[in-house]
């Protein structure tokens, strides 16, 4: 039975060496996590950690 709960998503590839990829599997079957929920929360959690590090100078590219 499908699922109604389906979110928008974009597929990504990404070309990245073999030892990042086996510690992606590793701590993804220690886990028990996805690879896309891993590299969700890593992309959520570098991309908090830099907003939250750069200067608010009003160079945001709004008008």
């Amino acid at each position: 039975m499908p699922s109604t709960k389906t979110k928008q998503s974009v597929s990504v590839n990404a070309r990245i060496g073999r030892d990042l990829f086996k510690l992606l599997e590793r701590t993804c079957a220690e886990t028990g996590q996805s690879k896309t929920v891993a590299v969700e929360r890593a992309i959520i959690a570098y991309c908090s950690n830099t907003e939250s590090q750069e200067p608010d100078d009003g160079k945001d590219g709004t008008a």
